[in-house]
């Protein structure tokens, strides 16, 4: 799976990420990916997965950590999801139901 994914910023926004990166974890709480990008601790991301079946979704989460992998330029980025209401600004319930289903799927590989 992969994902393209957006700053939040408060008076505008930045552009969305035309590149794809690969996701090294995934679970209910979060995700985990490889960029070359830093990203600033606490700064709000809009994330789309890109699902394998061709389908996609959004999520807003947090920075919570980034540190360098050895290889060159690259940084393993960690983000948690934030809640899951059925309310505008919040990521949905049936996000929270697909992304269950994938870390059962994925739990252990």
């Amino acid at each position: 799976m992969t994902i393209i994914f957006q700053e939040k910023r408060w008076f505008f926004s930045s552009q969305e990420s035309t590149q794809k990166y690969l996701l090294t974890d995934i679970s209910k709480g979060g995700l985990c990916f490889v960029c070359n990008e830093s990203l600033v601790i606490g700064n709000k991301l809009v994330v789309q997965l890109l699902m394998p079946d061709d389908t996609s979704f959004k999520l807003n989460s947090v920075v919570k950590n980034q540190y360098w992998t050895g290889d060159s330029n690259k940084r393993r980025t960690g983000i948690e999801f934030m809640t899951f209401l059925n309310r505008c600004g919040w990521n949905s319930r049936k996000s929270l139901d697909i992304l269950s289903r994938l870390d059962k799927q994925y739990a252990g590989n």
